[in-house]
């Protein structure tokens, strides 16, 4: 979630619930109501506050309209909480708007700090306590806008969002540990074909948005198998399916390099259970949910950082095969 593009996500999603369980516990405790149901409620604010982010993201990539986005569905969010639980409308609505623009930054700090995916202890640490210091700043300014304790209101919300994040993403630290079948395995092709790969996967680690890409896939042991006459390249139930002399000539003018191919559809592996979901998904000139996904996030961002107009659509102006 970064200014060349990067397109808010998933884990972004879990880090609003977090936030905004954070200020629905701070809340409900300045108003002397339960803790736990102002944390559930809160969770469901931030949910939309996340969903928001998440719609800005599809107007356009840059990061104002996720943050804009973010405000403005913690704000609906948090009015919908209150009048549900009889409270105050407009307050709600501030509390969820600030909480909204907290989890935006929170997301934004993690992302520079430890990427997308939590990969060991230490970046599991670093992230809990990035949301930590998000939650107490939320439940302290809760607690200030119900008339609360602050210092209770911090310690309350610093605790939920650091707790709920530690929770939330020792699923995804357990999934990335290299196992007994870690490793690409690259299959078919001849062994100038698979030295293609390895040299595609060996330059996609030197990028800073595909490194981390290319770690978690090793890890999770995803096959890639080779295909020299694929006229595309394509992603189902654990395997990246590449023709490593494929070539896109894009709308844009800017030529999409079997690497980059490569790594686009590695991004499609790395969130299968969502994938599948949003594919189903129509969504304009990019075809559905899941090729804006990797396009407009992933992709626009690998291809800015090497100074390339980026795609705007699933389309191809041309494409070639080249050996």
């Amino acid at each position: 979630m970064d200014p060349t593009g990067h397109i808010f996500g998933v884990d972004d999603l879990i880090i609003a619930v977090v936030i905004g369980a954070a200020l629905g516990a701070a809340s409900s405790a300045a108003r002397g109501g339960n803790i736990l149901q102002g944390m559930a409620m809160g969770a469901l604010g931030g949910l939309c506050g996340g969903l928001g982010a998440w719609a800005g993201s599809a107007i356009g990539p840059a990061w104002g309209w996720q943050f804009a986005g973010s405000i403005v569905g913690g704000a609906v969010g948090g009015a919908a909480n209150s009048a549900i639980m009889h409270g105050n409308v407009g307050l709600g609505a501030l509390t969820g708007a600030i909480g909204g623009a907290i989890s935006y930054g929170v997301s934004a700090l993690n992302h520079e700090l430890i990427g997308n995916y939590v990969e060991n202890l230490k970046e599991l640490g670093i992230g809990a306590g990035v949301a930590a210091a998000g939650g107490a700043a939320g439940g302290a300014t809760a607690s200030a806008i119900e008339g609360g304790n602050v210092a209770e209101g911090a310690l309350l919300g610093g605790a939920t969002g650091g707790g709920g994040f530690a929770l939330l993403g020792t699923p995804d630290l357990i999934r990335n540990q290299p196992g007994q079948n870690s490793g690409f395995r690259v299959t078919g092709g001849t062994d100038a074909d698979r030295a293609r790969a390895d040299q595609a996967l060996a330059d996609l680690s030197q990028n800073k948005d595909s490194a981390e890409v290319v770690r978690v896939m090793k890890a999770r042991g995803v096959e890639i198998n080779i295909d020299p006459n694929l006229q595309n390249g394509s992603y189902y139930n654990g395997r990246v399916t590449w023709n490593p002399y494929f070539h896109i000539q894009a709308n844009s003018g800017t030529t999409i390099t079997p690497t980059a191919v490569l790594g686009h559809e590695l991004n499609h592996a790395l969130a299968p259970n969502l994938g599948s979901v949003l594919h189903t998904i129509r969504f304009g000139r990019y075809n559905n949910l899941e090729e804006y996904r990797v396009i407009a996030g992933w992709e626009r961002s690998y291809l800015m950082r090497q100074g390339l107009a980026p795609r705007t659509d699933h389309g191809a102006a041309s494409w070639w095969i080249e050996r």
